[in-house]
């Protein structure tokens, strides 16, 4: 609509079924601002009155987390968030952490310089 010339909804909400899959997921292309790099949307809990829960649950997988965190660290970003509704379920599809994925996550992250 905007590279149309058409005017904006002030809000826009999408339905479970339209949420994008991984693929339509870009990478970012520049540092994130306060180095925040995203490494899952959705969330397994199913909560009823929360529009993140009834979205699917999707993890990035390592080589595009590693991917942001690199950017970020090129730029000179010494100091950074890797962020989901619960990082601590990285990879998971239900609720018990797996801590080996955890691990291995925290792990790339501090690969590039505090994060």
């Amino acid at each position: 609509m905007a590279l149309e010339g058409k005017e904006l909804p002030k809000f826009v909400e999408l339905k479970p079924k339209e949420c994008p899959s991984l693929d339509e997921i870009s990478e970012i292309k520049n540092p994130s601002v306060n180095g925040l790099v995203e490494v899952g949307r959705g969330c397994p809990r199913g909560c009823k009155f929360r529009s993140v829960t009834l979205r699917p649950l999707r993890w990035y997988p390592y080589g595009k987390i590693e991917k942001e965190l690199k950017i970020n660290a090129d730029a000179g970003i010494t100091d950074g968030i890797i962020h989901s509704e619960d990082v601590l379920l990285y990879g998971q599809n239900g609720v018990v952490p797996d801590e080996e994925k955890v691990l291995k996550l925290n792990g790339l992250a501090k690969k590039y310089r505090g994060f």
